[in-house]
């Protein structure tokens, strides 16, 4: 009874004052929110733009909007709009389409919770069942069609679709040299990760992940790490999001970079690595480091890592 009382009134103030609820989240209940999230400040300028590519419920989209000059949410699922105005007020600036590689319309379909255009992400999959799936026909488009520029972060979680997300914002990603943060699943799409680390390793992006407070890069990632069987684990892991740093930052790992992060003892300005023109080697980046490691672990200590 408790548990249901619980759910209801959760419900009731994630949809009529979602601003408040996310508010008490934040400050109350870190370890509800994706390690990556606690980087956002580190990550995003005020005097930037970030783009999140499938708000969803606006958790990104509402900690994004903190520190940069504005965020653009990509959001085909109409089930989300109204939450996301009351959640964004004055700071939202909602794009209704589905990004993907090309302009014309796509069936958006609807699981409970998850919601995609990806026709290989069966959604069934996803909690093992069968699920009453609702469709509906939405807009694509692709992000280079909207010509941003000053972008600094792009996040993406489109439940399979990332790899279309990608095609589509080639030249957004060559013009700003955005980090990206991806969602990335082979239960989704099978081999996507795979193919998105190669896809943008040949523009000269560096792919990482967060597990246990450390930045680990692409190639020490195995595949107990990615088992969706974990999810929920307190002692194993379900890595399915991935940080895509561009060539002009460098490497944030390295032979000893790992236990650098993990003692939170790196120093120097994280901000000051993403300044553009200034590549900076592996042995620079380690030997720089980023006051923001130290920052990093004490946020990731917040949620209690991964």
């Amino acid at each position: 009874m408790l548990i249901v009382l619980r759910a209801t009134v959760t419900g009731i103030l994630r949809r009529f004052v979602p601003r408040l609820w996310m508010e008490f989240k934040l400050r109350f209940m870190k370890d509800h929110f994706e390690a990556e999230l606690w980087l956002l400040p580190l990550l995003c300028d005020k005097n930037k733009i970030s783009v999140d590519v499938g708000a969803h419920m606006g958790n990104y989209s509402y900690y994004m909007a903190r520190f940069c000059r504005a965020v653009i949410s990509f959001e085909p699922n109409d089930g989300h709009w109204t939450i996301l105005r009351r959640l964004l007020g004055s700071d939202l600036h909602l794009e209704k389409v589905a990004l993907s590689e090309k302009v014309g319309s796509a069936t958006l379909r609807i699981d409970t919770g998850t919601a995609t255009i990806e026709n290989k992400n069966l959604l069934q999959s996803v909690a093992n069942r069968k699920v009453v799936v609702q469709t509906r026909d939405v807009t694509t488009r692709t992000l280079d069609s909207f010509g941003f520029s000053d972008v600094l972060v792009i996040k993406i979680d489109v439940e399979g679709h990332e790899e279309a997300v990608i095609s589509g914002a080639l030249e957004t990603i060559r013009r700003n040299w955005p980090v990206l943060i991806i969602e990335t699943e082979n239960r989704h799409n099978a081999g996507a990760p795979q193919r998105l680390e190669r896809t943008l390793a040949a523009l000269g992006y560096h792919a990482c992940y967060v597990k246990d407070r450390d930045v680990l890069p692409f190639n020490t990632l195995r595949a107990e790490d990615t088992d969706p069987r974990n999810i929920g684990s307190s002692e194993r892991h379900c890595i399915n999001n991935f940080l895509f740093l561009p060539p002009s930052i460098g490497l944030p790992f390295g032979k000893d970079t790992a236990s650098v992060v993990a003692r939170g003892t790196a120093h120097g300005s994280f901000r000051a690595s993403l300044s553009r023109g200034n590549p900076c080697s592996t042995d620079g980046w380690i030997a720089s480091g980023l006051a923001g490691w130290s920052m990093v672990q004490r946020g990731l200590e917040q949620v209690g890592g991964r």
